[in-house]
């Protein structure tokens, strides 16, 4: 049933996560440009790991951004690990 009702509701029900992280995620063209600008500076062996290079740099960045789009565990998480 493409485009009907249905499919949010089937979306919600099977990754409320996602949906909730989906419905919070918010950012600017600011954030986006400077994200971008950071990206297309990387130098790195394969895009993989430029990709990898810029999302970390967003993440440290602009952390009270992003911690506000996931629960504050997996912020964490997110955290702990960069």
């Amino acid at each position: 049933m493409a485009g009907g009702s249905a499919e949010p509701l089937y979306v919600t029900a099977r990754a409320p996560e996602v949906v909730a992280f989906l419905q919070a995620y918010e950012t600017d063209v600011a954030m986006t440009l400077a994200a971008l600008a950071f990206y297309d500076n990387v130098d790195a062996p394969t895009v993989e790991e430029a990709l990898m290079e810029a999302a970390e740099w967003f993440l440290n960045e602009y952390e009270e951004v992003w911690t506000q789009w996931v629960p504050a565990d997996i912020a964490a998480k997110i955290k702990a690990a960069l």
